[in-house]
């Protein structure tokens, strides 16, 4: 039988598209979420965006597969202010923390198989602390925040 090890594509698909589910739509608290690095904003907000981070492969000797952990980065965009739009940096930090939240409360609603049978992870989980920095594009000033995220796979 062939091997099919656990693939990131996979991973970073199924959080992208749980991440759409929660955000996009109603309520809509973010314009969009992309399972790829975006290389412009093209001036929407806010914006998430999932991507590879790397990965980590034990072999796993008594069930003959990989102890597999699949890196990923969750990229909170959010616009900081606009003059004259009524977007304000309290509205910008406001959004922020909710996506953020947001986020911690799907992982937690999909955070194994055990508990959604859907998802193609054993556990998924927070994989230390978040970061914040700046963007600038075109003129305006985005709020930045990356949350590392690790979904491991036992035998695949």
């Amino acid at each position: 039988m062939p091997a099919s090890s656990f693939n990131r594509e996979t991973a970073r698909d199924k959080l992208a598209t749980l991440l759409t589910t929660a955000m996009v739509g109603t309520p809509a608290i973010a314009q969009a979420v992309y399972n790829y690095k975006v290389r412009k904003l093209n001036a929407q907000s806010p914006v998430v965006t999932v991507d590879s981070s790397g990965s980590g492969r034990n072999r796993d000797k008594m069930a003959g597969g990989w102890d597999t952990s699949i890196k990923l980065t969750v990229t909170v965009f959010v616009l900081w202010s606009k003059d004259g739009s009524g977007w304000t940096e309290a509205n910008c930090e406001d959004r922020l923390d909710l996506i953020e939240k947001t986020i911690a409360d799907v992982l937690l609603d999909h955070k194994s198989t055990s508990q959604d049978a859907t998802v193609p992870w054993d556990t998924i989980e927070f994989d230390g602390d978040t970061a914040q920095d700046i963007y600038i594009e075109g003129g305006l000033l985005y709020w930045v925040e990356t949350i590392p995220v690790k979904a491991r796979k036992i035998n695949g």
